[in-house]
């Protein structure tokens, strides 16, 4: 038997109306705290990934400075200048009169043709004496 359309209605009218407000809430907080414990879940698991995101990345940044500093303490030091004041050594055999050899005295003119492949440049001080100065290629 086919239920009439028109006592359907005034059944689900019925239905309707026999709910207090009470009865709603309760059931509205009902169907409504899963989803908030849900929710709350989610918002703690976002944290969590949050924090565990920074940590390695302060992990890495760390490991970074360590391996750098490694590296940088494996190159050797460059060699350090040391200017010395102290005359140089002695030499093995004494310097007499007849080891050192005899310099000629040149004019200008000779030694500018003596030097005539290199480049050079004679130098007149402000004293009134002369340098030759030999250019490096």
């Amino acid at each position: 038997m086919k239920p009439n359309p028109e006592d359907l209605e005034s059944l689900w009218k019925q239905l309707n109306a026999d709910h207090t407000d009470d009865a709603v809430d309760e059931a509205a907080a009902a169907s409504v705290q899963p989803a908030l414990d849900d929710v709350i879940r989610q918002l703690r698991g976002q944290r969590g990934e949050r924090r565990r995101r920074r940590q390695g990345l302060a992990t890495l940044v760390i490991a970074g400075l360590v391996v750098g500093l490694v590296i940088h303490q494996r190159k050797p030091a460059p060699p350090a200048v040391v200017e010395s004041t102290s005359p140089p050594p002695p030499l093995s055999s004494p310097v007499t009169r007849e080891s050192v050899a005899t310099i000629p005295t040149v004019n200008d003119a000779q030694l500018l043709s003596l030097l005539k492949d290199r480049p050079i440049a004679l130098l007149t001080l402000a004293d009134g004496s002369k340098e030759v100065m030999i250019l490096a290629r």
